[in-house]
Formats: C-alpha cells, sequence, structure tokens
C-alpha cells in the first residue's frame, strides 16, 4: 500500500483541518487519492489517479522530507497553522512537521498540498498542474 502525507493547517488560521492519503487500490493496483476534512464530521472523498501523478508526488514527498534542512533559528509561534507531512517508506514512517512553513520548499510544499485539497473538495483535481509544480522541486 501507498501511502503519503497529510496537511493538517490548525481551525484557528485555516478554518476546516484536512489532509490527504496516497492509497493503491488493492484489486485493481491503482493509485488512489483520498481527501479528509472536518466539519461537524469526517468526510472523505476519494479520486483515482494516475500512477505517474502518485509516483512522483510520493517520490518528492518523501525526498522532501528526508532532505528538509532547518536554517536559522526557528521561530517559536503560537498562532498561524502548522503542517505535517507524512511518508510511509518500507515499514518506517517518516514525518516532518513544521509551524508556518517560511522557506521556499516548504512554503512551496504546503501550497501544493492545499490546492490539491481544495481542487478535490470541488471536484477540480488537475494532475498536469501539480506535475508542473512538482517538476519545480530538485530531485
Amino acid at each position: 500500500m501507498l501511502r503519503l502525507s497529510f496537511y493538517d493547517p490548525s481551525p484557528e488560521a485555516r478554518g476546516t483541518p484536512s489532509g490527504f492519503r496516497l492509497l493503491r487500490d488493492s484489486l485493481s493496483k491503482s493509485a488512489i487519492l483520498e481527501v479528509k476534512y472536518i466539519h461537524s464530521k469526517v468526510e472523505t472523498l476519494s479520486f483515482p489517479i494516475s500512477d505517474q501523478f502518485a509516483g512522483m508526488l510520493y517520490s518528492i514527498m518523501s525526498s522532501f522530507i528526508v532532505n528538509f534542512k532547518v536554517k536559522g533559528i526557528p521561530v517559536l509561534s503560537v498562532d498561524g497553522y502548522s503542517v505535517t507531512f507524512r511518508s510511509v517508506v518500507d515499514d518506517e514512517v517518516w514525518s516532518l512537521w513544521m509551524c508556518n512553513p517560511r522557506g521556499n520548499l516548504s512554503r512551496k510544499m504546503a501550497e501544493l498540498c492545499v490546492q490539491i485539497i481544495t481542487d478535490a473538495r470541488a471536484t477540480k483535481l488537475d494532475e498536469s498542474k501539480y506535475i508542473t509544480v512538482l517538476n519545480t522541486f530538485e530531485n
């Protein structure tokens, strides 16, 4: 099973806590993007996606997590939003949590996750748009 990432903004800053993950359908072996968000209950939307997009998102997200380097002195912040990126690699869970991502790559990754969730909730996923953004990340 292919799993990846939850984007988790705090309710105070961005409204509805939400996230997504990539799954592999056990019967058809196709990739599925599963988006979850909370109002008074957990809502789940599932979309079939291409293996190209799923593989690229998984690979770049995993690379982003493992290669993340903190620069400067972290700012203590009690407001804003937090982001948690997770990737399952073999039998390990890699996780990166940050508050108010400010670095170019971390902000770009968070913005991509928000865009995917926003588009999924509007049932307007556009893989080519996300692949274009993913191509700007260094591998």
